[in-house]
């Protein structure tokens, strides 16, 4: 999208994943190595679910552009719908995510723009 190259979604677009930032993520791992985190295997999500479609659209929008989405065949196999439950982390630790779906895409499309990739 940063060289106005049309983004290919394989399928339909609607199926779902759980985007969550990075920080977010390193801020979770940071607070598992706490001693009072005990231990067990904890999820780290958003609990939202955001269609490929919706995804792709939000990242034209961070970019700044109006490239025309080209739709490819689905993948064989792929999960329709995918969201992360983090409350027995919450209820452990107290984390949960901070940082927007939005917020996210923009941070990272300035970081690759910047790094001319």
């Amino acid at each position: 999208m940063i060289q106005d190259k049309s983004p290919v979604i394989n399928g339909d677009g609607e199926q779902t994943r759980d985007f969550i930032s990075v920080e977010d993520v390193v801020r979770a791992n940071i607070l598992a190595l706490q001693p009072n985190c005990g231990s067990g295997v904890f999820n780290i999500g958003t609990e939202k679910e955001t269609s490929i479609n919706d995804l792709t659209r939000q990242l034209l929008k961070a970019c700044c552009r109006s490239i025309e989405i080209q739709y490819g065949p689905a993948r064989k196999g792929e999960q329709r719908k995918s969201a992360i439950r983090y409350r027995k982390f919450f209820e452990t630790v107290g984390w949960e995510p901070t940082r927007t779906l939005e917020e996210g895409l923009v941070e990272t499309y300035l970081y690759f723009s910047a790094a001319g990739i």
